[in-house]
């Protein structure tokens, strides 16, 4: 079975701001679910709570995307389903000022996790669907759902050999480019 996941990140504050934070080119992450009316939508956790949305609001001239194929092992609909359960909970602003935490002590020379677990992040929710789909990353998941950011997922995803990318959407552009 094959599962997708986004990556973006825009020209929003807080985007470069994670961005910087992270030395990473992006700060968002997704599950690409289905399709509604032949369109496609996502689950994400943004500032509004966890929700579903059109994969097309991604496609605009302040939003960077890529989107990769893994391999999973698992009947998609039932990490679906446990990713769809999450829908409307709460967003985890905490977690955001965790990170920021953890990498004040990791600067340090000092591993602290996260503080802070209520809510829900972006790389949160697509942690939850990885372990659903039974993912294989050892690393990934020892660093915990609350403490992993989306450049880990990205890391771990471009590392694993029956993982690729399938689309990307520059900045300033209105559609999808497949990959080959």
């Amino acid at each position: 079975m094959k599962g997708l996941i986004g990556f973006s990140t825009s020209k929003s504050w807080i985007s470069k701001v994670i961005n910087w934070f992270r030395k990473s080119d992006f700060s968002h992450t997704f599950v690409v679910l289905g399709e509604i009316e032949g369109k496609p939508v996502i689950g994400e956790a943004m500032e509004m709570g966890v929700r579903i949305a059109p994969l097309s609001k991604y496609l605009n001239k302040n939003t960077k995307l890529e989107l990769w194929s893994i391999e999973t092992d698992n009947n998609p609909s039932e990490p679906i389903k446990k990713v769809m359960d999450l829908t409307g909970r709460w967003y985890g602003f905490f977690q955001l000022v965790g990170f920021v935490w953890s990498w004040v002590w990791e600067k340090l020379g000092i591993k602290k996790g996260n503080p802070f677990t209520d809510g829900i992040i972006c790389s949160e929710y697509v942690y939850y669907y990885l372990e659903a789909v039974r993912y294989s990353d050892p690393n990934l998941f020892a660093l915990g759902a609350n403490n992993v950011a989306p450049d880990h997922i990205l890391n771990s995803i471009r590392q694993k050999a029956d993982s690729h990318l399938v689309a990307i959407s520059e900045y300033n552009s209105e559609e999808l480019k497949k990959v080959e």
